[in-house]
């Protein structure tokens, strides 16, 4: 089988430390005879993950790498498993919540019957809310100092991780944005999609093209200015709002 293959060889090239970036991946998959051209190298990869044999390395300048799991952390143990549900979802309502019993189930792939467990197990806070019924690890604090604007990018937590996005989707605005628009990098106010982004990055610069679905007024624009300077500090790069 050609993936049980692919998985045999790209082991062997990470052994001893060693991290590969995408290009490396495909050098050890030639020169072995296997063809990863294409999608192929994204399928080889993706097999070794799920058989726990890979995992994300350390960045190499600003390329990702792949290094082998039992070196990157040698001390995993096997839990129980009703400890290891206390602790996924101890570890979920803590970075998601507050969230739904479904929003566990959508995230996990667990069973109801499974999450529903695992919350009774966990000992989490309660808080209803209309017709829903929300869980997390301690109530949330009153923090929230608006307008805060977040530039998120696509697959981000915050965007895919639930079940229901009414919460933060369900908004008046100037337009109605398209598919496109809906699956790009986002501008999240305060909680609230209210647009996506694009980026045009170079070696020295990078810049930022709005596409807002409302307007924002001028403290908004202000938070989405701190926003952009946080990038920028992040990148060590220059960023351009257009």
């Amino acid at each position: 089988m050609v993936l049980k293959e692919g998985s045999h060889i790209l082991v062997k090239a990470l052994e001893g430390g060693n991290e590969l970036t995408r290009r490396e991946m495909k050098e050890a998959f030639d020169n072995a005879g296997i063809d990863a051209g294409g999608l192929r190298l994204a399928y080889l990869t993706m097999y070794a993950e799920l058989e726990a044999l890979v995992c994300s390395g350390a960045l190499r300048g600003k390329q990702h790498t792949i290094a082998l799991l039992a070196e990157r952390a040698p001390k995993a143990k096997s839990l129980p498993r009703e400890e290891a549900l206390v602790k996924l979802t101890k570890h979920f309502f803590a970075s998601h919540g507050p969230a739904t019993v479904q929003d566990l189930a959508w995230w996990s792939s667990l069973t109801m019957a499974d999450v529903k467990k695992g919350i009774g197990l966990a000992g989490l806070q309660c808080i209803e809310v209309e017709d829903s019924t929300f869980y997390s690890v301690k109530p949330p604090e009153d923090i929230f100092h608006p307008p805060v604007v977040h530039l998120l990018p696509n697959y981000d937590e915050y965007v895919i991780a639930y079940k229901n996005r009414s919460p933060f989707t369900n908004l008046q605005l100037d337009k109605a944005p398209s598919y496109g628009e809906l699956s790009s990098h986002f501008i999240a106010l305060d909680g609230q999609l209210v647009g996506g982004w694009k980026r045009a990055a170079t070696p020295k610069s990078f810049t930022i093209q709005l596409n807002l679905f409302r307007k924002l007024l001028p403290e908004q624009l202000d938070a989405l200015e701190a926003a952009a300077s946080r990038l920028q500090k992040f990148l060590e790069l220059p960023v351009k709002i257009i």
